[in-house]
């Protein structure tokens, strides 16, 4: 169905293509932040819920955790200054950032910390975080004095502090519950609000005991969605927006010849994939989900569906180019082998797949109609299934046997552990193999880094050959910025965004 702009729009589309730049719409000095969509219903401000973009974007702006990762994944330290543990990486010690408030005005401290980890690891709570940190006892987890945590796992885990900087362990104060953060979230993070407001936007002022000297250098944010990607690039352009972040390749290609506009890439990627469920006919057999794998061209994938905006992927969340790689070549399409597997599975004339989608994530839709050319060619029809954008991941994610999905570049440990663990909150295969959990547990607690990597590689090279997620290509994250704008650069995982930094002239 063809998507018709509004008459806003249309003249906002004039403006760009006349080249005429209204001057900047923030009479308030808000700066404005535009995302790819925004969900209307379940919008959260509680950390252990960060499905979708919107949430994504008000959690970083509020919430802090103890650690962050820069672009090569390595930890840095963020509200935890420093941390070392045992020689076994059984007992670690965090020690915090003195001199830090809540948004309340109450000191940061190691009770904090304690109570956000026991919430993470809350079965009632479903964190996202709970299979990755499972290692976690709550009962071990130790405020040693107001600035000092020891954690004692259950088995050794050298990796802890980036395990630690996954989403869903953003800090928040003792005490504090769902009901009450919905109402009034309360951070340590740049911005803050005085209530939640669910609605189209969603507005922060700046956090005036903030504990980075300077910073935020706006006195207020907004932050919103639109997803069309059309009505994006011309809000950018004509001043109604000062950045755009996940910026779609179509976007990248139209911007960045703009001399109005900065475009900033990561050097990282997102994970796209194509997931399927391994206990549902017909991805339940094993030459199946081989062969649906075996008809992707990756190379091609990145070109034109990415508009060589990516890298390639060989079906596992690790890229090809990391030192954790199982394989650095690409897995080769061979059509005539998809088709023998497809035989051998009982399906001699090929088979009729529903594939399900969403315009949320832009590149998702791209890679699902070039994986339904690519998949006719072995005689497997994909019947593609357009879902709205703000419900997607609500209705349709983790409850259709066959989706497009999209994930934030992460370390190796968190990246193969988040989907894929038998006791993860998100089963987007349904990957329950106790084989694999356990190569995951032996690498998490192996002490020597080339013996790590070996058995992490064990597990790309199993999930990769035997489980149902299709990954075809990395996407680069790409953000755009208005000419007289800086201070933000994306991260390669979409769920970091850090807008202390960010101001425009």
């Amino acid at each position: 169905m063809r998507k018709w702009l509004n008459p806003a729009i249309m003249i906002l589309l004039a403006a760009a293509v006349f080249g005429t730049v209204p001057a900047r719409a923030q009479s308030d000095n808000c700066l404005k932040v535009v995302g790819t969509d925004w969900a209307s219903e379940q919008q959260s401000v509680d950390p252990l819920i960060n499905n979708n973009v919107a949430d994504l974007m008000r959690l970083t702006t509020i919430y802090e955790k103890l650690v962050e990762l820069d672009n090569g994944y390595q930890p840095i330290p963020v509200l935890a200054e420093s941390w070392e543990s045992d020689a076994a990486g059984s007992v670690w010690t965090f020690h915090l950032r003195k001199g830090v408030k809540w948004h309340d005005g109450r000191d940061f401290t190691a009770k904090d910390v304690v109570w956000t980890l026991k919430r993470v690891l809350d079965p009632k709570l479903e964190s996202g975080a709970a299979a990755t940190l499972s290692m976690l006892d709550p009962d071990k987890l130790e405020a040693v004095d107001n600035h000092t945590v020891r954690i004692t796992t259950k088995s050794p885990t050298v990796e802890l502090p980036i395990l630690l900087s996954s989403k869903y362990t953003a800090m928040v104060p003792d005490g504090m519950n769902r009901e009450t953060m919905q109402k009034k979230p309360v951070g340590t993070g740049p911005y803050m609000v005085d209530e939640f407001v669910t609605g189209p936007k969603f507005v922060a002022k700046r956090n005036p005991n903030y504990w980075k000297s300077g910073l935020p250098k706006a006195p207020c944010i907004e932050l919103s969605g639109i997803t069309e990607s059309v009505a994006r690039v011309a809000a950018l352009q004509s001043g109604q927006a000062d950045l755009l972040i996940f910026l779609e390749p179509s976007a990248t290609a139209t911007l960045k010849n703009d001399p109005r506009v900065k475009v900033m890439n990561s050097p990282g990627g997102s994970v796209m994939t194509l997931s399927m469920w391994v206990d549902t006919p017909p991805f339940d057999k094993q030459q199946v989900r081989q062969a649906m794998k075996l008809v992707v061209d990756r190379k091609k994938m990145v070109e034109a569906a990415l508009l060589g905006i990516g890298a390639p992927g060989n079906d596992n969340p690790v890229p090809p180019n990391s030192p954790d790689a199982y394989r650095t070549d690409i897995i080769p399409r061979d059509v005539e082998k998809a088709k023998q597997l497809l035989k051998e599975a009982g399906h001699p004339d090929g088979l009729s797949v529903d594939l399900y989608t969403s315009e949320s994530i832009s590149t998702m839709v791209p890679i699902a109609q070039l994986y339904q050319q690519m998949a006719a060619d072995a005689g497997i029809k994909v019947n593609i299934i357009m879902s709205p954008a703000d419900s997607y991941w609500n209705e349709i994610w983790l409850k259709r046997p066959f989706i497009t999905s999209t994930w934030g570049g992460r370390p190796t440990a968190e990246a193969l552990s988040i989907a894929y663990l038998t006791k993860a909150q998100f089963p987007e295969t349904h990957w329950y193999r106790k084989d694999y959990d356990a190569l995951i547990v032996k690498a998490n607690g192996t002490v020597d880094p080339a013996e790590r990597r070996k058995i992490f590689q064990q597990a790309q090279k199993l999930l990769a050959e035997e489980g149902g997620v299709i990954v075809p290509a990395f996407a680069s994250v790409s953000a755009a910025m208005r000419k007289d704008c800086s201070g933000y650069e994306p991260n390669n995982n979409v769920n970091n965004n850090d807008f202390s930094g960010f101001h425009c002239e």
